[in-house]
């Protein structure tokens, strides 16, 4: 072999070793930095891993929730219990509200019965009437010093079950435009109020709305008539009934029918009552075709939009120009008793009732149902010539009563089947006087069952 042959033999094998070195220390780098990498990486992934968990621990920290059970009074006040509980849970991210508003043609009373069959009253309950839930058991006392900011209360034996939410009043909203066009201004007696009735509708003008469709629209013709006929006399009418020592059948509480009746009579109301729900009617009131509906403050401010309506408040006067304004107080706040057996909700609730009443979101609440406050709120500076009307007619009204048919001194069930038994009279032929027996009737069959109970 030559040397040339020998000398690229060799040169050959030198290059695989070379090589074979070559690739060794590189397979020997790669793993170090391999190793390095993921010791690196376990050492800065002990924090990440730390602050992964940390988020993972606030998203799976237990948020309370709460039941609210409260009634669609009115579209106003259900825009601002939706609001208030939004703005809440900002404020407070480890509570969650779920909200229930109860709008059905059946009165307010007989909603929370049903809920309460099937085990549903929630945590956080708006009531009218507090002392049938407190004597059934449901609900749970409310700490005692809440009571010292709020003008209106139930409290039993040293004990406070609600609070009160708000204070309000019912009247006359009428449209003040269409008054100017036929010369028509505020009646002073009932009598006024009928002619007025009679010239809107010699011009094709409804005079009257009533949605009898929603069953608790009754309650403001009513009990309108209640308070003037029956409670203007005696506002212990109820109690003495509940004693016995008045009765349905007694004079002055036929003659609140007669006034119903004769008012419906004379077509004066619209004539689809029966099937109007509350909604339509405001509708109607919009495009100018209803001129007066009985009604809360609330539904002025459902006008505000319409070109064809300016709103006017009036307390209809009886036939001697008195008036007897409603003092509404039939709103509260309640706790239940599944809401006081756990710790976490109670307070949670009580930290949104705390929220409720506070200066910025009661002012708002108030502003926005047109109702008056049961705290002390800081003078706003602004003057609302709507709500100022509606104020000075209250105030300057012959007597401001509280009582009302469906109040605590009613039958539990008396309420809604007294105002079905008012619906089908109006729409009979049946006298005030069998009526009224028939009420009689209904009256002492709620307190046999009380007391069965």
């Amino acid at each position: 072999m030559n040397d040339s042959i020998m000398k690229l033999m060799k040169n050959n094998t030198f290059s695989k070793l070379y090589l074979k070195k070559r690739k060794a220390h590189l397979i020997a780098l790669i793993a170090a930095v391999v190793l390095f990498v993921l010791f690196f990486s376990l050492l800065t992934d002990m924090p990440i891993r730390q602050h992964r968990s940390d988020k993972d621990q606030v998203k799976e920290k237990k948020t309370v929730e709460l039941q609210l059970t409260f009634a669609y009074q009115n579209p106003r006040w259900n825009a601002q219990i939706v609001r208030t509980v939004e703005e809440f849970e900002e404020e407070n991210p480890d509570i969650q509200i779920i909200y229930t508003a109860d709008y059905e043609h059946n009165v307010y009373e007989d909603v929370l019965a049903r809920r309460i069959a099937r085990n549903e009253l929630g945590d956080i309950v708006q009531l009218k009437t507090p002392d049938a839930y407190v004597a059934g058991g449901y609900l749970t006392e409310l700490p005692y010093d809440m009571a010292e900011q709020i003008s209106y209360s139930y409290s039993k034996n040293d004990t406070l079950w609600a609070v009160g939410a708000l204070e309000t009043t019912s009247g006359i909203l009428y449209n003040k435009k269409m008054f100017a066009a036929y010369g028509l201004e505020e009646p002073k007696s009932y009598t006024d109020f009928l002619e007025i009735c009679r010239i809107l509708k010699e011009n094709d003008i409804v005079p009257i709305g009533v949605a009898g469709n929603d069953l608790w629209h009754m309650e403001y013709w009513v009990n309108h008539f209640f308070r003037t006929d029956v409670l203007s006399e005696n506002e212990d009418w109820l109690k003495d009934c509940a004693n016995g020592s008045v009765k349905w059948t007694d004079e002055e509480a036929i003659q609140m029918l007669v006034h119903l009746k004769n008012l419906f009579s004379s077509g004066y109301v619209n004539e689809d009552w029966k099937s109007l729900g509350d909604t339509s009617l405001t509708y109607l009131l919009q495009k100018g075709e209803v001129a007066m509906v009985f009604t809360g403050p609330w539904t002025g401010r459902e006008m505000t939009d319409s070109k064809d309506w300016e709103a006017g408040w009036f307390v209809l006067p009886d036939e001697q120009g008195n008036t007897f304004a409603a003092k509404n107080q039939d709103t509260f706040w309640a706790l239940t008793k599944e809401c006081g057996e756990n710790k976490e909700k109670y307070e949670a609730a009580v930290r949104f009732l705390d929220y409720f009443y506070s200066a910025e979101n009661y002012t708002q609440i108030c502003d926005g149902t047109m109702t008056y406050p049961v705290v002390q709120l800081p003078p706003s500076g602004e003057i609302d010539e709507y709500k100022t009307v509606i104020l000075d007619s209250y105030l300057r009204s012959t007597k401001r009563i509280t009582a009302y048919i469906g109040n605590a001194d009613c039958p539990q069930n008396f309420e809604a089947e007294y105002l079905t038994l008012i619906e089908q009279y109006l729409d009979s032929d049946r006298s005030a006087e069998e009526v009224s027996e028939m009420m009689q009737e209904v009256w002492e069959n709620g307190k046999n069952l009380e007391e069965i109970e």
